[in-house]
């Protein structure tokens, strides 16, 4: 069973069987498993209906010149169970949209074109050249209420147009005077062809209910078997589906058996093979005893010997440790009086408004992904970048005054670059700069930081 309580299909139908402007409706289950809703209408036609069909089951209805026809629409991706379902769903449908002339069940764009509709709806057999087709049931129900209004509000006719037909009347009976036996026998013959006339309608008409009925009972039992024969081959499918499921639970079974029958068999390889292995390691250990205990005896000998030996390194490595500290301690005493005597010159160098230092270096600004080779230059309060030394004109010049950040670069967490340091500024950003060697780096940031914080 399937839910078709909303709201919005009752109307859209309605708007679709009396001719309004809507001619064709899209129902889905969106995203559910039962319940059907209304997806979309238009006043397109059917080319409008093809463009809002998707991969997935849909239930259409269309109106072409005054016939409908109720599409259901299974996409070639939509797996079986769905396609049985609907099937099942699509007799629930046709008995809400039941004015439906023909039921078709389409999974490509070709079954929906116009020429396989119009064929569905029998509107290209029995036309007459240059004839319109018959009024719809819903077109006549209009025109015959329009004529009922009309008639409701002609007027009476007037006197004079009353007594113009009685005088036209005389004149023709003057005129042809007939015999009363011509009378009898015209009207006679008149009644004689009216009444043929009618019985032939009438057979016309009997004839046309009889092949209706039989078209309407040759469509149904076409529905019939069309439905009986989807309904067959879904549960050949589903039978099938049970069928293969039972082999590979079958086939997962056997599978299982033979993996628990090989891990028995290896479980049971591996325990015979651990004793044989604890065996062999009793055997062995028994062995490497005897032979432990007389190594003991000559590694103890060889110990001594050692202890002596490592005795007298030990003093020695100690005094060569000594003096290494010292001779390290006099070349860090030596770099502090270097390093503080640049920093006498830098600031009187600063003071004089001279060059404090120049060199190469490698330069990379955050807005670049590359590193460029630059000569810099330390004047007064400013670091300028030139192409080489002999370029008179800086590539760029920083106002170390707006630096808020120098430092060195932590070479596992910001970059891989050894001997490098980063300068941020406030409004340029940062620049990491690499320097050749390590002598140099230090050089170079310490005549920074002296220019920053005097």
């Amino acid at each position: 069973m399937c839910d078709l309580s909303d709201p919005k299909i009752v109307q859209a139908y309605t708007e679709i069987e009396q001719a309004e402007d809507t001619n064709w409706l899209i129902l889905g289950y969106n995203d559910t498993r039962d319940v059907i809703s209304l997806y979309s209408k238009g006043t397109g036609g059917l080319s409008e209906f093809r463009q809002h069909l998707t991969n997935e089951v849909l239930y259409g209805f269309v109106r072409m010149d005054g016939r409908f026809i109720l599409i259901t629409w299974v996409s070639e991706q939509v797996s079986g169970v769905r396609r049985a379902r609907a099937l099942v769903h699509s007799r629930s449908v046709a008995a809400i949209l039941k004015s439906h002339n023909a039921q078709i069940t389409a999974s490509s764009l070709n079954d929906v074109s116009d020429a396989n509709i119009r064929t569905r709806l029998k509107l290209n057999e029995n036309q007459v050249p240059n004839r319109s087709r018959p009024p719809s049931m819903s077109e006549r129900k209009r025109s015959s209420l329009a004529a009922r209004r009309k008639s409701q509000q002609t007027p009476p006719p007037s006197s004079e147009q009353v007594m113009d037909e009685p005088e036209s009347f005389v004149e023709a009976s003057e005129e042809f005077p007939p015999s009363p036996q011509q009378d009898n026998s015209e009207a006679l013959l008149k009644r004689q062809k009216q009444e043929e006339q009618l019985a032939k309608e009438a057979a016309e008409k009997k004839k046309k209910a009889e092949a209706a009925a039989l078209e309407k009972q040759q469509q149904q039992q076409q529905q019939k078997e069309a439905a009986e024969k989807e309904a067959a081959a879904a549960a050949q499918q589903q039978q099938q589906q049970q069928q293969q499921q039972r082999e590979e639970q079958e086939q997962q079974q056997r599978k299982e058996a033979e993996k628990k029958a090989i891990e028995k068999q290896q479980r049971q390889e591996a325990e015979k093979k651990r004793k044989e292995l604890e065996q062999k390691q009793l055997e062995e250990a028994e062995a490497l005893k005897k032979q432990q205990q007389a190594e003991a005896a000559v590694k103890k000998q060889q110990a001594l010997e050692a202890k002596k030996k490592a005795e007298a390194e030990a003093a020695a490595q100690k005094k060569a440790a000594e003096a290494e500290a010292k001779k390290k301690a006099e070349a860090e005493k030596h770099r502090l009086e270097e390093q503080k005597a640049m920093e006498r010159r830098m600031k009187e160098a600063e003071k004089n408004k001279d060059v404090m230092l120049c060199g190469f270096a490698s330069v990379q600004p955050s807005t670049s992904p590359f590193w460029r080779r630059r000569y810099i230059m330390i004047r007064g309060k400013n670091l300028a970048f030139y192409r080489d030394e002999l370029n008179p004109s800086p590539v760029h010049v920083i106002d170390l005054r707006t630096v808020t950040r120098l430092s060195p670069i932590d070479q596992e967490r910001e970059t891989f670059v050894p001997n490098a340091f980063v300068l941020e500024t406030q409004k340029e950003g940062s620049y990491q700069v690499f320097a050749d060697n390590k002598n140099e780096c230090t050089t170079i940031l310490t005549a920074l930081q002296t220019v920053i914080s005097s």
